[in-house]
């Protein structure tokens, strides 16, 4: 035992040379962080454990997976997290209160954001719903025979509330937040120590001492709480009321994690006694690492101080990569904290080091998709999936595999001319589709420049079957057109606003298409020129459609004789009846909610228009409309697109939720 202990006080000791000697130097490349990222993914991918799918340690794999998945060049990862999702069977852990067993949520949700599949997140509603309706006592001792059905240990708050928070998120409903947010602050009324601005781990440790007087605080405990501070200000929103408390909460330890952190750059299991724990400690490392570099990225940290301390921990962290990719240094679950296996690896750590990976890519320069952006060649929740490797291999009551789909049915966005329909252009993707009219439909008197939509509750595509029967304007199951446009903008069409008015153009005349699928749909338009009082105006619009999204990127470029700016309407035509319209000029987007229209079920409709172009949101001429500025020879570049009460939107909070999600991140989907 001697001779072990002292083998372990050794490669400790010449880790920490190591990383002390490489701190000082150059910073590494956006290139360097993924490809170090890549390595440690693919290492514990291939390499089975024995946590059960649903653990906590194998969420907080998850979450470092996903978000490593939005600096990949591929979609690996977010496949291998797809087919999890399908093994569980979209399950939670099976202790109902446990907020271990509520992690695995967070993962499922941001799988949500990508593909509004409902049946994603219906078995953690559910389970939250009768929590909310069952709720237990607020006595936090972990000396209770039940305590773990409480937020009764610090760990607790990375696990359960940002799953709560981002099932808020995507269903648009606020209980789940709120819920999370009295219980945070239950916990941190009776953990957080407010002289030290660190958490114990639970009550046990309040009178407890380390060999140097001070008190008792975890690393990786307080790695879990100031990581599920950062997860938490990722999605809660920016009025809701406490978000400032999380805010401040988060600045502290901050604060405090920095000055604890020693030269070498990785934190030791105990952050204020780390003489007496030799070993550097790389979960709890990641966790700091990532919360503290999630906040310089979002500007809640500043100063060199913190800049260095995030560079000097990847420093660390990367001595502990070896080279197959396996993650050394890691803590086990229970063990003592001073002498532990230095080659020791657990998936918890490897997903605290994703995370920090993942957020020091972004610090570096790398381009970083937003969340519900899918990764090139992502597959869709239809799609045949291999049982995936991040279950452990003892398992063997895997759901039975559906048959691959025929390559007519595989989710695709594509679309097409449709000459024997009087010359529509339609369009689609695994989501929504589209169309737009021709000549030969103008030939017979319906003329219109407005945009129409189809709804659907299926992934795979529908618009030649449909065609082929004739018989679309009833739901067969999978959805229908519904959806009348007429002599308007239909949903995100444009026209000249000019003397108080809307001016329209006819149908589309010559058209080509750009790009045909799979991932992308891409053509042109081109409209007949009209008159607008003294002026001529022509029109190109060119419209693509990502598999994934419900929004149309639109490109509209105008040439006007005599030269000058325009003044543009994008337009969503009202209906009779208690629609519901939402708005907001600062952000850029205008949302409206079809009236119910049994048995049909309700559509909905938003547009998203750049915010400094923006003159005014009004409602005129049977419209909601968007009234924007176009510079001359500058074009007007949109976004527009609907969703279905019976496909992805059950709610109007839901649809709303979604568009200012994509609002957020609009500018940078709608670069070319």
């Amino acid at each position: 035992m001697i001779a072990k202990i002292m083998v372990v006080a050794v490669v400790g000791a010449a880790v920490s040379a190591g990383m002390a000697a490489s701190a000082p130097g150059g910073r590494p490349s956006a290139d360097e962080i993924r490809a170090l990222a890549i390595r440690v993914a693919d290492w514990q991918l291939q390499t089975p454990s024995r946590h059960a799918p649903t653990d906590w340690t194998k969420a907080a794999l998850y979450a470092g997976l996903m978000e490593v998945s939005r600096i990949t060049l591929d979609a690996r990862y977010h496949d291998a997290l797809l087919a999890m999702g399908r093994f569980n069977r979209w399950q939670l852990g099976p202790r109902p209160y446990h907020a271990d067993d509520h992690a695995v949520g967070q993962t499922y949700a941001e799988l949500f954001r990508i593909h509004r599949d409902p049946a994603m997140i219906a078995p953690m509603r559910e389970r939250f719903d009768w929590i909310m309706a069952n709720p237990k006592d607020d006595n936090l001792s972990f000396q209770l025979k039940d305590k773990t059905d409480r937020w009764s240990w610090c760990d607790a708050l990375f696990m359960a509330p940002p799953a709560w928070a981002r099932l808020a998120l995507v269903t648009g409903e606020r209980k789940y937040l709120k819920f999370a947010n009295r219980l945070w602050w239950l916990t941190s009324d009776y953990l957080y120590d407010r002289d030290e601005h660190l958490y114990y781990r639970d009550d046990r440790y309040f009178s407890q001492r380390e060999a140097n007087g001070r008190k008792v605080f975890w690393s990786r405990g307080n790695g879990w709480v100031l990581a599920g501070l950062a997860r938490m200000l990722q999605v809660v929103p920016p009025d809701f009321p406490d978000r400032e408390r999380y805010v401040h909460q988060y600045l502290e330890m901050a604060a405090a994690v920095c000055a604890a952190q020693p030269a070498d750059g990785m934190w030791r299991a105990s952050l204020l006694d780390p003489d007496s724990y030799p070993l550097p400690e790389a979960s709890g490392t990641g966790f700091f690492t990532f919360a503290l570099t999630w906040g310089l990225n979002e500007g809640l940290l500043k100063g060199q101080e913190y800049e260095n301390a995030v560079w000097r921990a990847w420093a660390g962290l990367r001595t502990c990569v070896r080279d197959d990719g396996r993650l050394t240094h890691v803590q086990p679950i229970g063990a003592d904290p001073k002498r532990f296996d230095p080659e020791h690896s657990d998936v918890y750590g490897v997903g605290a080091f994703l995370l920090a990976a993942t957020e020091l890519y972004r610090r570096a320069g790398g381009r970083i998709r937003a969340p519900g952006e899918p990764p090139p060649g992502a597959a869709s929740p239809d799609r045949e999936l291999p049982v995936p490797v991040v279950v452990p291999a003892a398992v063997t009551n895997a759901p039975t595999a559906a048959p691959a789909l025929p390559p007519s049915a595989q989710p695709r966005a594509w679309g097409r001319h449709v000459p024997e329909r009087k010359d529509d252009i339609a369009w689609e993707n695994d989501r929504i589709a589209f169309r737009i009219y021709g000549p030969a439909l103008e030939a017979t008197g319906e003329i219109s420049s407005g945009i129409d939509v189809w709804v659907k509750n299926t992934r795979r595509p529908v618009i030649d079957d449909w065609y082929k029967s004739g018989d679309y304007h009833r739901d067969h199951g999978e959805g229908g057109d519904f959806y009348k446009v007429g002599r308007t903008c239909g949903c995100g069409g444009t026209a000249v606003w000019a003397d108080g008015r809307l001016h329209f153009g006819n149908n589309w005349v010559r058209h080509r298409f750009l790009r045909n699928g799979p991932d992308l749909v891409e053509f042109e338009a081109e409209y007949a020129p009209w008159r607008v009082g003294p002026r001529t105006i022509t029109e190109t619009r060119r419209i693509s459609l990502r598999l994934g999204s419900n929004f149309n990127r639109i490109e509209c470029r105008y040439q006007v004789e005599p030269p000058g700016d325009l003044l543009v309407a994008i337009g969503i035509v009202e209906r009779p009846g208690e629609g519901r319209a939402r708005w907001n000029r600062e952000e850029g987007w205008l949302s409206y909610w079809e009236p119910e229209s049994p048995p049909n079920g309700a559509i909905a409709c938003a547009v998203w228009a750049p915010p400094a172009q923006i003159v005014d949101i009004v409602r005129a001429e049977g419209h909601h409309l968007v009234l924007v500025k176009v510079p001359a020879n500058r074009p007007l570049v949109y976004a527009a697109g609907a969703g279905w009460s019976k496909g992805d939107f059950p709610s109007p909070e839901q649809w709303e939720a979604h568009v200012r999600e994509f609002s957020q991140r609009a500018r940078e989907d709608l670069t070319p």
